[in-house]
């Protein structure tokens, strides 16, 4: 069941809540704050699932992943795939 457009901001202050506790806290919270809304508590339950298996946004600095690159090479006039 979709989560009416009315409930997302009740969703997001849950999440951003739930967020600020515990990890093992966390899901005695939800569901109290809930109580019987069992689609927002879903949907929330949802987001922090998904916050925790998240790994960082750009764990490895792009200066690292680009190190064996060389930036030297003169593409000028190169193909690269169907472009010239």
């Amino acid at each position: 069941m979709p989560i009416p457009p009315d409930d997302w901001p009740r969703v997001r202050a849950l999440f951003e809540q739930a967020l600020t506790l515990p990890v093992p806290a966390r899901s005695q919270y939800v569901s109290d704050a809930c109580g019987s809304s069992t689609a927002v508590r879903r949907e929330v339950e949802r987001m922090l699932a998904s916050h925790e298996q998240a790994t960082g946004f750009l764990e490895t600095p792009i200066a690292v992943s680009l190190a064996d690159v060389d930036v030297t090479s003169n593409l000028e006039g190169a193909t690269i795939g169907p472009y010239l």
